[in-house]
């Protein structure tokens, strides 16, 4: 019988916690509190934010371009990432050396790009983005722009705006693409 006790005062301890979930209706869900590591968390993007972002742009699949180089960044999919380079850009900088240098510079990635604009003629496009650092849009979010060249018929990133790689940036036109 004393093997039983135990299992009696668990299932009568239940059933109170039980009932006195159950109350009224009216009883709401006290307030969440963030903890600084949940605000300190970065900003991820998700594919129907990406798709949000570039409905209204000048040029939606440059900005598309970027935001998925982002995204790959974010997720340390290097890979992906270098393949939205162009070739110009590749002959430059080794496989290895943008991995090593985007595995260190993860943190600069931890915020959300909101496209600001995008410009593009037939070979070449600007995407202006505004970086938000919080939860919300604030004047403050830092400005970047993005170029990109037309790549067999792809927009591929041909600059290192936020000089990750630690190399001079090559003027337009002078990275031969092809």
């Amino acid at each position: 019988m004393s093997g039983l006790r135990p299992c009696i005062l668990l299932v009568v301890g239940l059933a109170l916690v039980l009932s006195a979930c159950g109350g009224s209706k009216e009883a709401t869900a006290p307030a969440r509190v963030i903890s600084p590591a949940e605000a300190a968390a970065p900003l991820l993007l998700t594919t129907r934010y990406i798709s949000e972002q570039v409905g209204g742009t000048g040029s939606p699949e440059a900005a598309r371009t970027v935001l998925g180089f982002w995204r790959d960044i974010q997720f340390s999919n290097f890979p992906s990432a270098y393949l939205r380079l162009t070739p110009g850009f590749r002959r430059r900088t080794t496989y290895r050396t943008f991995v090593n240098a985007f595995s260190r510079a993860l943190q600069l990635f931890g915020v959300l790009p909101r496209v600001q604009s995008s410009e593009a003629d037939a070979d070449r496009a600007t995407v202006y983005l505004l970086l938000q650092r919080g939860s919300r849009p604030s004047p403050e979010d830092p400005p970047q722009a993005f170029n990109l060249e037309r790549v067999d018929g792809q927009w591929r990133i041909s600059t290192d705006p936020r000089n990750v790689l630690g190399k001079p940036p090559v003027a337009r036109g002078d990275d031969a693409s092809g």
